[in-house]
């Protein structure tokens, strides 16, 4: 739905909004929108040249799927009105002049690593959850004629996932895939993929590999269950598994391999009647499937049962706590691009769309897992030497509304592309710092916007890839895969 204006907003900061709104229509973000002066686009040219030594050799793309609240996590405003601040407290962190809430206070002692970007904004026509998925999966801004008629599906069209874009400028690997996804799921309550999450217009042989749940506990949430606490169901939400590299029962590997070899054999045939550009794709593709399934460096790196019981229980036995140790154990394997899709604790289908019990959700369910596996993931790449060339980056589909209460219930808060706050850690990353800053209810951005072009450049930037965003389409034909954005000046 569209966000109401006076979702708590004073005048001053709707008239600062609409003026925001307006200049964006008229041209994007150039320079100076985006709080850069003369000095900072110098500092950017410099850096330029540097761009090929990138730092990071992995990316960690932590999706809070549902629209985290900046208000209540990360960009507090005590000094609000109770309607808007809300019931959470904000506490000091191991930085000087850097708060976030109270109830997360291991993160709190790793703010040391972190730049919290606290001016993030999707402006568009739509303030729903696919918009913000494919816009932030993409860094571009979905057509908006899509959404009158319900076309939220993936199609070959699409602007690429990010970890897409790496698998097509990254040297593929036998061994391993380029790009994963974890724990990957349809959506809860639509049942479609999400909006943003695939290859697109490269081609499905660019699709991110993708690890879901174990395929005997897979149940949807029935409509009933979505705003009510469930009990706790270890087998249904604990359990991750990796189907595709299983062989089927009564397979053996020299069994298959054989057929492997026959199928290519039979194929042989048909290659001169086939178009060259689609069998290259389909047979890449069909590679990499057949490498994952007989590869041991793929079964060893998604294998957790290899780490430690301390280990796992200091991630946090959730999914969640067990998927950022994954994510540790991929960067570890030398995968480029890890993207971990945040579900639903099991008493809590909602996720962080908080339209209900915003703050009963949070506190209870949500903020203790976050808190667990993301302080564990921080220090485990930085007591690894791992972090000065992992990027982590932590982001959301949307923020929530300034003010608490909305249409479904006066306790919960509603959908706000408007304003949201991003983390980044690591690859050389100035941790610490904030950056831009919004107004005084966590409305809109006060100082230095960003948008999800601006952090895609950024990964883009870190990874090295930023300077070679060229690709052709199926005619050959050259185009850019990222037309907006400018990475920003975090690194140090």
């Amino acid at each position: 739905m569209t966000p109401r204006m006076d979702d708590g907003a004073g005048p001053n900061d709707r008239q600062q909004g609409a003026n925001w709104t307006r200049r964006r229509m008229l041209g994007g973000l150039g320079f100076s929108m985006m709080g850069l002066g003369l000095p900072d686009l110098f500092r950017l040219q410099a850096r330029a040249a540097e761009r090929g030594a990138a730092r990071a050799k992995s990316c960690i793309f932590i999706f809070l799927n549902g629209g985290a609240s900046h208000i209540d996590l990360w960009d507090m405003k005590p000094e609000a009105p109770v309607e808007y601040r809300g019931d959470f407290r904000p506490i000091d962190t191991a930085v000087p002049g850097i708060q976030i809430t109270e109830h997360l206070p291991l993160v709190a002692r790793q703010t040391q690593h972190l730049t919290l970007v606290r001016s993030l904004e999707m402006p568009g026509s739509e303030n729903s959850h696919p918009w913000g998925y494919y816009y932030m999966l993409t860094g571009h801004p979905p057509d908006p004629a899509r959404f009158p008629r319900g076309d939220t599906k993936p199609r070959g069209d699409d602007w690429p996932f990010l970890g897409s874009v790496v698998s097509a400028k990254f040297p593929p690997t036998r061994e391993l895939p380029t790009a994963v996804q974890l724990p990957w799921i349809w959506d809860l309550m639509i049942n479609d993929p999400y909006l943003g999450g695939f290859a697109g217009r490269l081609g499905k042989v660019f699709d991110p590999f993708l690890i879901g749940f174990d395929p005997k506990t897979t149940a949807y949430a029935k409509p009933s269950e979505l705003f009510k606490p469930q009990s706790p169901n270890p087998a249904r939400w604990q359990s991750v598994a990796i189907p595709e590299l299983t062989l089927p029962p009564g397979v053996a590997a020299a069994q298959f391999l054989d057929r492997r070899n026959l199928l290519g054999r039979l194929e042989d045939s048909q290659r001169s009647r086939d178009d060259a550009g689609v069998r290259t794709g389909y047979d890449r593709y069909r590679e990499q499937a057949f490498s994952l399934l007989t590869s041991p460096a793929a079964k060893r790196a998604f294998d957790l049962d290899d780490e430690p019981e301390s280990v796992r229980d200091r991630y946090g036995r959730s999914i969640n706590g067990q998927c950022a140790l994954m994510c540790r154990r991929l960067v570890e394997a030398g995968i480029p691009f890890i993207n971990f899709q945040w579900l639903a604790p099991r008493e809590y289908y909602y996720n962080w769309d908080c339209h209900v019990d915003n703050f009963r959700a949070l506190k209870d369910h949500l903020l203790p897992v976050l808190d667990q596996a993301l302080s564990a993931l921080l220090a485990d790449l930085d007591s690894r030497g791992l972090l000065e060339e992992t990027l982590v980056v932590v982001t959301s589909d949307m923020g929530r509304t300034p003010r608490v209460g909305d249409a479904i219930s006066p306790t919960g808060r509603n959908h706000w592309n408007l304003c949201q706050t991003a983390l980044l850690a690591g690859a050389g990353i100035r941790g610490g710092q904030l950056y831009g800053a919004s107004d005084r209810i966590a409305a809109y951005p006060l100082d230095r916007p960003v948008r999800p072009e601006h952090l895609a450049a950024t990964i883009y930037q870190a990874l090295g890839i930023y300077d070679n965003l060229w690709a052709n389409d199926v005619q050959g034909r050259p185009y850019h895969l990222l037309d907006a954005g400018h990475p920003l000046p975090l690194f140090g």
